[in-house]
């Protein structure tokens, strides 16, 4: 479905996405504050502006949900000391002052087996499941065995 042919409508369906607060979708879409919350409950009632509100949510999700493959591909470089964090580091200047920065660094130790320890359960490698198939040998006849 392509976008509504009213304006209105179209915004407020893009402005219902961000927070499903229909009364502030409303406002945002240029509706009266005092009318908001009734206009946003007949637009929610429309059939053309819940389809349209379901495919908006659906194309945000589409682009904003990682896959399971970018899951792995991020995990395997935190694993491997690809990527890098931020963190803060506070500095003296001297004279009783200091800065602040942000550096980059690799992941540390615990990061990259906690990325390894998902990546191996992603994989069952490191499942503490262990099951044995155990099958009962029945041996008929044993009267007829000689000692």
């Amino acid at each position: 479905m392509a976008e509504l042919s009213n304006k209105k409508h179209e915004r407020f369906c893009t402005e219902y996405i961000k927070d499903t607060n229909g009364k502030q979708a409303a406002i945002r879409a240029g509706y009266a504050e005092r009318s908001a919350e009734m206009q946003a409950s007949r637009l929610l009632r429309n059939d053309k502006v819940k389809q349209r509100v379901a495919e908006l949510r659906e194309a945000y999700f589409n682009e904003n949900i990682m896959t399971a493959q970018q899951v792995e591909y991020e995990l395997t470089r935190i694993a491997l000391g690809l990527s890098n964090e931020k963190h803060v580091v506070i500095e003296g200047t001297g004279e009783g002052c200091s800065e602040a920065r942000i550096i980059d660094k690799p992941p540390d130790e615990k990061s990259r087996l906690k990325a390894l320890e998902l990546m191996a359960k992603r994989h069952r490698i490191l499942s503490g499941d262990t099951t044995i198939d155990i099958k009962p040998v029945l041996i008929v006849g044993g009267d007829d065995i000689a000692d």
